[in-house]
């Protein structure tokens, strides 16, 4: 509930600097809890649990990154390139695909193969939207995708065994 002043009850604005300089390079007072975090002095325990959660490259199942432009908070040469260089670099660049997706609407192509060949009429699912391949094994659709976070596309044909892919959805910026 707001109280004078549009602040809420119990809470009260602390000062210009007591939240923290956003952004601060190394040696900025009053910025010495961020920018000068020293990595390598941590104990041993710290540096495994990272080493348990950190980004390898080595994926084990096929995955599909897709990351638009209006996204600055995560900007591409930063974030989903260099994902794209260690799973490249960790040798698993086959089970990867990674487009660069321009504006709000997204236009997924999908290619389906069966032992390298094209699969024709197979039923591509993703994100509720359902298109058959045509003889080049490709389906496209255009879908939008508004909450981060990992989907999954199926390719399903009688006869054969589905096979599934992870979408990797990342958040737009707000203002876009």
């Amino acid at each position: 509930m707001a109280g004078a002043g549009g602040e809420a009850e119990g809470l009260a604005y602390d000062g210009p600097l007591e939240g923290g300089i956003p952004f601060c390079q190394s040696g900025t007072p009053g910025c010495d809890a961020d920018a000068d975090y020293d990595y390598a002095s941590r104990p041993q325990g710290v540096k495994d649990a990272v080493g348990r959660v950190a980004l390898t490259g080595r994926i084990g199942k096929p995955m599909l990154t897709l990351h638009g432009t209006l996204d600055s908070l995560l900007p591409i040469r930063t974030d989903s390139d260099v994902y794209t260089r260690m799973i490249r670099d960790a040798g698993r660049g086959s089970l990867h695909r990674y487009y660069v997706i321009e504006g709000r609407r997204t236009r997924i192509r999908f290619r389906v193969t069966s032992r390298g060949r094209p699969v024709r009429g197979a039923k591509v699912r993703f994100a509720g939207k359902t298109k058959r391949t045509g003889r080049r094994g490709r389906a496209v659709m255009v879908r939008r995708v508004f909450r981060p976070g990992l989907r999954r596309a199926v390719a399903r044909k009688r006869g054969k065994r589905s096979a599934a892919v992870r979408v990797r959805v990342l958040r737009r910026h707000a203002g876009a």
